[in-house]
């Protein structure tokens, strides 16, 4: 899918995203879930979960494939196994290895670390 940006993102659940790939395939999207990068020293291909359950149970029909830009390996990798919000591109056609996955966020524009919400309340 070529990166182009039509609108703006738009702040969606990702269980909407996994549960209607059809709407949402080829639209800017902001999701917020739990980062696992599978190979820590060419962190180009992560999943992108629900929840960080979703991720020790193995349930990978509740997570998206994320395709890195390079520049962008900092951030990740000091994100990993944590929740992030993300925006990015929908494919509903990167279902990633053996089709195990929901879809794929590409066009990766922004990646936010998500801090624990008792963590920022104390302060």
């Amino acid at each position: 899918m070529e990166c182009k940006k039509t609108e703006y993102s738009k702040y969606i659940s990702l269980i909407n995203v996994i549960s209607n790939p059809e709407k949402y395939h080829g639209k800017g999207l902001i999701l917020k879930g739990y980062l696992s990068i599978e190979n820590l020293t060419a962190p180009t291909l992560a999943y992108l979960y629900v929840s960080r359950d979703d991720l020790d149970y193995g349930i990978t029909k509740n997570a998206l494939v994320i395709n890195w830009p390079s520049s962008f390996r900092a951030s990740v990798l000091s994100s990993n196994l944590s929740y992030i919000l993300i925006e990015g591109q929908f494919d509903k056609s990167k279902l990633g290895p053996w089709s195990l996955y929901s879809g794929g966020l590409d066009c990766i524009e922004r990646v936010d670390k998500i801090e624990k919400r008792s963590s920022v309340l104390k302060e």
